[in-house]
């Protein structure tokens, strides 16, 4: 019963990740990126780095 209520009270928090939307000048493209607030780590992001640098070398 314990453990259920604790998923339970778990799964009503809020998420902890903000999301950042930039433009990259380079390319004139808008960049998405999922960070977790506490670390500052980029979780995800649209499109992804490897996307952005193959375009930037073409």
């Amino acid at each position: 019963m314990n453990q259920a209520l604790e998923d339970m009270i778990k799964r009503q928090q809020p998420d902890p990740t903000s999301v950042q939307f930039s433009i990259d000048e380079k390319l004139n493209q808008v960049v998405i990126k999922v960070v977790d607030p506490t670390t500052n780590k980029v979780i995800k992001q649209i499109p992804a780095e490897a996307v952005m640098k193959m375009r930037e070398d073409m």
